[in-house]
């Protein structure tokens, strides 16, 4: 599976991503979050794989977010819950 969202804010403002939920099985399956449109995994800001309790939320400033979501199809977890906060410069 390769998956990409993208969240446009409409300028440059920070948006704040908070996580209910992460469970990739590790090493197989990947988050990747960046900004633009450019979804390449090198340009990713912030890179998860693996199950977090309660991770930190991530800031981004853009007027796009990015989420890649990459996964092989031999484990299958919940992935991931997210909920997102856009404050203005």
């Amino acid at each position: 599976m390769n998956c990409i969202y993208f969240l446009h804010v409409g300028g440059d403002f920070w948006t704040t991503i908070t996580f209910k939920d992460i469970s990739f099985e590790r090493n197989y399956d990947y988050l990747y979050i960046g900004t633009g449109i450019d979804t390449d995994i090198s340009k990713a800001s912030f890179t998860f794989t693996g199950s977090y309790d309660d991770p930190d939320p991530v800031h981004l400033l853009g007027s796009t977010v990015w989420f890649r979501m990459i996964s092989d199809d031999s484990v299958e977890n919940y992935g991931v819950s997210i909920a997102w906060h856009v404050e203005g410069n």
